[in-house]
């Protein structure tokens, strides 16, 4: 809901579904709108709210050492308003468990070639749309009348995050950050013109099959410190910015998409 509103479908065994769109990794630049609904039930009296109009306007995925993956939704509402019964009739709590740390895997490298990266205990990225609405005036007015944003208007996406590294030793992954951002892979790496952009790519696995994967493309590498102060295991965490994500996840050949959500 977070990345963008284009999406493409391959279907199969399982069905794949990649957004943005697979021809274009920058996206279509608009989000999914939505309806959300939620509040209590308490012996058939409900108390909630309906939220229409809803956009992911800023979208932040979390995940460390012995913890839930944790996704969280900044969204801009069109319009809220109370209601006494659920529009989506009676739902059932899902039962699955959800993803946890062991059921992630990080891969990093060059584009098209990332390969498992270890030593990682924490991850966390941020995408941020920067979205208004557009609160022109409409061309006809009542007393009667609502008042609010006919439309949403993207701004220039923003996406940045950071991650926490063990530097157990000297082959690990920790020295290969310092030569990526010294773009230098000799022994010594010492500082050239050149910027080394590089991809990340995050999976949460329920089995081999069926998976939820973010690929963070063209990652440039923030300000790594050169004297490291830890504690029993040194550790540093590291800033970066990336300008495009792309997300696949697979469904089972059976399910049905959400209503105007497959293109």
């Amino acid at each position: 809901m977070g990345v963008d509103g284009t999406d493409s479908k391959v279907e199969g065994t399982p069905d794949t579904y990649t957004i943005p769109d697979s021809a274009n990794e920058y996206g279509g630049d608009y989000l999914k709108a939505m309806t959300i609904e939620a509040g209590y039930n308490k012996s058939g009296s409900v108390l909630a709210h309906r939220l229409t109009g809803c956009i992911v306007n800023q979208m932040n995925f979390h995940v460390e050492e012995d913890q839930e993956v944790i996704f969280t939704f900044d969204m801009n509402v069109l319009l809220a308003e109370r209601i006494t019964a659920f529009g989506s009739g009676t739902l059932t709590e899902a039962t699955a468990q959800p993803f946890r740390w062991g059921d992630v895997e990080i891969q990093y490298g060059n584009a098209t070639s990332v390969a498992a990266f270890s030593d990682i205990t924490m991850f966390d990225f941020t995408i941020n749309h920067k979205a208004r609405g557009d609160m022109d005036l409409a061309a006809t007015s009542s007393a009667t009348a609502r008042r609010y944003p006919r439309v949403w208007i993207l701004g220039r996406r923003e996406i940045s995050g950071s991650f926490r590294i063990n530097l157990t030793t000297a082959s690990g992954n920790g020295i290969g950050l310092w030569r990526d951002l010294y773009n230098d892979q000799t022994g010594n790496a010492t500082p050239t013109a050149g910027v080394q952009l590089k991809d990340f790519q995050i999976t949460m696995y329920q089995d081999s099959t069926y998976y939820i994967r973010y690929y963070l493309h063209d990652v440039v590498l923030g300000e790594i410190p050169e004297v490291i102060v830890g504690e029993d295991i040194p550790s540093v965490t590291v800033a970066f910015t990336a300008t495009a994500c792309v997300l696949t996840h697979t469904t089972l050949a059976t399910s049905t998409s959400p209503t105007g959500w497959v293109e």
